[in-house]
């Protein structure tokens, strides 16, 4: 995009194929013309995975694939109050771990949607888990993209 101008440029010599002007074109999707479709890699390889606790303890909700590493894109987390109760939903390898969310549910059920922007990304080989204390009552979703590439956790915690 140069100005308003936008280019869909051929890969094979760099010609232009068409040039639309952002702000005065309006697109028609005609079935003699050629379509652009961009689909990024959480979009075409995104899922999601819930679990309930009703009980203190830990629930593994997905793991990465070996040596891969897991995009986080959005969590919801809904519950009931429970007295002495919280939840937290964190990136864990067995050795690091690193919290995502911790909510109380002693006053208050616990409703938190999340919608992240930026790159909410674990480490090589590290999981979400759902850790619940006390007699807690929560559901907890996460949507996900695994990415079959991680650093190691001192390189991934040196930059954040």
């Amino acid at each position: 995009m140069t100005g308003n101008k936008v280019t869909l440029k051929n890969p094979n010599n760099s010609s232009a194929v068409s040039v639309s002007e952002f702000f005065k074109d309006v697109p028609k999707v005609n079935a003699d013309k050629n379509v652009l479709e961009v689909v990024d890699v959480v979009r075409a390889h995104g899922t999601f995975k819930s679990v309930t606790r009703t009980t203190a303890g830990t629930t593994t909700v997905t793991s990465a694939d070996s040596n891969g590493s897991l995009l986080v894109t959005d969590i919801v987390v809904t519950g009931e109050k429970q007295a002495g109760s919280t939840v937290e939903v964190r990136f864990d390898d067995g050795t690091n771990n690193v919290p995502i969310i911790l909510a109380s549910q002693v006053d208050v059920p616990v409703s938190v949607a999340i919608s992240f922007t930026g790159r909410v990304q674990g480490w090589r080989d590290a999981r979400i888990d759902v850790i619940t204390v006390g007699t807690a009552d929560a559901t907890v979703l996460v949507c996900y993209t695994k990415i079959p590439t991680g650093l190691p956790y001192a390189e991934w915690d040196s930059y954040r």
